[in-house]
């Protein structure tokens, strides 16, 4: 009896969460994808090489990129032989795969998970709009309350990947800007050398070095090319779905946000040195306005459009979490 119970619920969590599949062309699985990848793990790409050398950085990173897109096959491969129309989301992997304690698993890890990434992406949303505002860190809850309503919660709402394709490319749009302004200043500036303060000291980029943030840094690599958040939903949606479809897909969102990346991580290190910020946008305060004057404008463009980013990534960072909720509820439907 506990067994067909279990069975019930099952189904009931695969019901509740299946779109009907099959829609979505490649170029928006590429889309929603390097959107899954590019968050704020784009922001600390110079703090990244300043902890490890451009080189050495590099080279963590392409392992890192070969080591999450195999992942990403071993992924979708179990979900095709789960049995069924297949498992399109965690906890139904890990029902099929383990049981009713698979899918409490799966439920527990992303609900946590997400709710600190959620809470990680409001406390930059928070800090970069303070300053954009001009106004102290103690009131950047306002954006962060503003932000909810006006634009998480509608586009979290939607059970469809592919119908927030036009998001993903808006989202796309806004960090392609920001590297663009990375790239600029540093073209137009070369190194933050003039702080009149004083405060800020550069400090000479290096091709690889070890410090004791490295392994920050590293865990900070493996963040910022996370894409299995989705890979199961993205490749459920997907049309005339196979492995090495999606594995070109995956490669593809890869490409673009390494290419992003490097613009952002090697213009940001070489332009400020060896001591950039977790967030390096944040070392484009005022002191480093007053310097330099023409950037007012541009850097409280590139921190708002940043912002904007995060909040339309939001959606897909926590996919998972939304989807063990919808699944949490669905089973207590069935009893």
């Amino acid at each position: 009896m506990a067994s067909e119970d279990n069975q019930v619920r099952s189904v009931s969590v695969e019901n509740f969460l299946q779109d009907g599949g099959g829609t979505m062309p490649l170029h928006s699985a590429i889309f929603n994808l390097a959107n899954t990848i590019i968050g704020s793990g784009a922001l600390t790409m110079p703090f990244i090489f300043a902890q490890c050398g451009w080189f050495l950085g590099n080279l963590f990173a392409l392992v890192i990129v070969s080591c999450t897109t195999f992942s990403v096959y071993l992924l979708i491969v179990a979900s095709d032989q789960v049995g069924g129309v297949g498992a399109r989301s965690f906890e139904t992997l890990g029902y099929k795969a383990c049981g009713l304690r698979g899918t409490v698993y799966a439920q527990v890890t992303f609900i946590v998970g997400g709710l600190g990434t959620l809470t990680g992406y409001m406390i930059f949303i928070g800090k970069l709009m303070a300053q954009v505002a001009g106004v102290s860190e103690k009131m950047s809850f306002v954006p962060i309350i503003l932000s909810m309503p006006c634009i998480i919660l509608p586009i979290t709402c939607q059970r469809s990947i592919h119908s927030l394709r036009h998001v993903s490319m808006l989202a796309l749009l806004s960090i392609f800007a920001v590297a663009v302004m990375y790239l600029i200043f540093f073209v137009s500036i070369g190194q933050y050398t003039d702080d009149a303060t004083g405060k800020y000291r550069y400090k000479t980029p290096e091709a690889a070095t070890l410090t004791a943030q490295t392994p920050v840094a590293a865990n900070l690599i493996i963040g910022a090319f996370c894409v299995q958040n989705t890979c199961l939903k993205v490749y459920g949606e997907l049309q005339q779905r196979s492995p090495k479809k999606m594995v070109g897909a995956t490669l593809s969102a890869m490409a673009i946000s390494y290419l992003v990346y490097e613009t952002i991580g090697l213009s940001g290190y070489f332009l400020l040195g060896g001591n950039a910020k977790g967030d390096s946008l944040l070392n484009f305060d005022s002191d480093f306005v007053s310097a330099h004057p023409w950037t007012s404008a541009v850097c409280n463009v590139a921190k708002a459009l940043m912002s904007l980013l995060i909040a339309l990534t939001v959606r897909l960072a926590i996919w998972p979490c939304r989807s063990a909720f919808c699944s949490l509820i669905a089973m207590h439907r069935t009893g």
